[in-house]
């Protein structure tokens, strides 16, 4: 199985790696569904509620099935910034295919896909990623989403460098150990009938780390309190800084799913 990468500015290391005992001290447990106490601020940029129109925000994205709320935690401008940037195209492009299959929530359900594009290719293509993604020969089949696998790409990273005591560089890099994807349900037709075929993934791990580093802002503003830590990962958030490897990993021990 081939996944399509989205053209960016990203760079993805894909290097040697040894494992780091990591004390991470606790995890935060975000309470589902729960609304939170109103905040009064934006929890990103910090302006205060008296200066600027604030709204909700969603821990995990609604599109996600988050049900955890932070009400008045969001300014209009931070909001724009983080849909525009990342957050829209996670969600539209690298997660269409498992948010469809599993049904999960939307604003606009009559816009949900029923096909997606599965490439059969007249030739094997072997191991790995192709050179070329499209040859000639290739063809695309739109698939009803029901004969499709649930696919749900993630990232597998080293522990934040912050963390682990490793020192990193502000330059746009995301050391990538594996690129994992839970699947759930049976092979496509084709796959079945032995023949080889590719589903592509929209895929672009800078925006994927965005969108991590969002969930865990929020979580820690809800269940700690915005005055309770230092604030590292705003600036991630909003783009004012590159420093993926230092702010954002996995433990130690990454589970991965056969896929």
């Amino acid at each position: 199985m081939n996944f399509g990468d989205k053209t960016s500015s990203t760079q993805i290391g894909l290097g040697p790696w040894k494992p780091t005992h990591v004390d991470l001290g606790y995890y935060i447990e975000l309470q589902q569904p729960n609304r939170y106490s109103v905040l009064s601020e934006c929890m990103y940029c910090r302006t205060s509620g008296s200066e600027t129109l604030l709204t909700d925000e969603h821990i995990i994205p609604l599109a996600l099935s988050g049900s955890a709320v932070l009400p008045k935690s969001v300014c209009e401008d931070c909001q724009r910034k983080i849909n525009e940037e990342f957050e829209q195209d996670v969600l539209r492009r690298i997660y269409i295919l498992p948010r469809t299959k599993l049904q999960l929530r939307t604003r606009s359900p009559n816009g949900r896909p029923s096909t997606y594009p599965v490439w059969e290719h007249d030739k094997p293509l072997g191991g790995g990623l192709p050179r070329k993604l499209f040859r000639e020969g290739d063809v695309r089949i739109e698939t009803s989403m029901g004969e499709l696998p649930t696919l749900i790409p993630s990232l597998v990273l080293p522990p934040p460098g912050l963390l682990a005591g490793r020192e990193t560089k502000e330059d746009g890099q995301i050391t990538v150990r594996a690129l994992s994807f839970y699947s759930t349900g049976e092979s496509p037709r084709a796959e079945q009938e032995h023949r080889d075929i590719s589903i592509l993934i929209p895929f672009d791990p800078g925006q994927l780390v965005k969108l991590m580093a969002k969930i865990a802002h929020g979580a820690a503003v809800a269940e700690l309190g915005i005055s309770a830590f230092s604030h590292f990962l705003p600036d991630l958030i909003l783009g004012r800084s590159k420093n993926f490897s230092s702010l954002v990993g996995s433990p130690d021990m990454p589970l991965f799913s056969n896929t």
